[in-house]
């Protein structure tokens, strides 16, 4: 069964760094948080259908692709 928990986004004050600019920086890091939203999104899915032990058949697709390996 998963446990829910949930990660938190870090911040990073890489400001200043040679050979990538700022502005790119801040796109970078903001792709990341939004992997660390969709993780802990995915992880609630999980969780969820550990505890009921069901799953919708509309939901069949997503949760076989969670699985797969």
């Amino acid at each position: 069964m998963y446990e829910t928990s949930s990660y938190a986004a870090k911040h990073f004050n890489l400001s200043g760094l040679h050979g990538i600019s700022d502005r790119t920086l801040e796109m970078h890091l903001k792709l990341y948080e939004g992997y660390v939203k969709e993780t802990n999104r995915l992880m609630d899915k999980l969780s969820h259908y550990s505890k009921n032990r069901s799953i919708h058949p509309s939901d069949m697709e997503v949760y076989s692709e969670l699985l797969d390996d």
